[in-house]
């Protein structure tokens, strides 16, 4: 669907496939997008696939078996993918919204040691091509590239830091 940034992608997929990238878009919704990458799947069949599904173990193959993860959407509220693709490993690359903003940390972020991915502020596919670009240069550097990805891994995104935090809180307001 459009909110999901496809129409980047769609824009944008020539560009991709020239940087050496391979592409898997997994996903149904609007039938016109459908038919859409059906067609760039056809013409771009040497760095494009299309999965016109959303079965669980087949997505979770594609994201531990991905090197990066690209998350344009317009907003998103939550988001869950970015951080499923974190703990395998897999680098994600987003519009800079919600709860993507939230998750990932960019070499822009207050602190750029703790970068765990990829963002771009304006929604346009040159915004996006430029962090692919970024994340693309990273990954041809082995060491650079294998810490960005421990540190992704390392994330914790579990209840137990979110009640750590509560409770820290917590014990603030009760001293004052």
């Amino acid at each position: 669907v459009s909110r999901k940034g496809v129409d980047l992608l769609e824009q944008a997929l020539p560009e991709i496939g020239a940087l050496g990238c391979q592409v898997i878009l997994q996903g149904f919704g609007d039938r016109n997008y459908e038919n859409i990458f059906a067609e760039l799947a056809e013409r771009y069949r040497e760095f494009f696939v299309f999965h016109k599904n959303l079965d669980q173990e087949e997505t979770i193959r594609i994201l531990s078996g991905s090197d990066m993860f690209l998350k344009p959407s317009r907003f998103e509220p939550c988001g869950l993918n970015q951080i499923y693709a974190m703990r395998f490993g897999t680098i994600p690359i987003a519009h800079r919204t919600g709860g993507l903003d939230d998750t990932i940390s960019d070499e822009t972020d207050m602190n750029p040691n703790a970068r765990t991915g990829f963002k771009f502020d304006n929604y346009s596919v040159k915004s996006m091509l430029e962090a692919i670009n970024r994340a693309v240069d990273v990954f041809k550097s082995r060491n650079e590239w294998a810490k960005l990805v421990s540190q992704a891994m390392r994330q914790d995104f579990s209840w137990k830091n979110s009640a750590r935090q509560y409770c820290d809180l917590y014990e603030q307001i009760q001293k004052q």
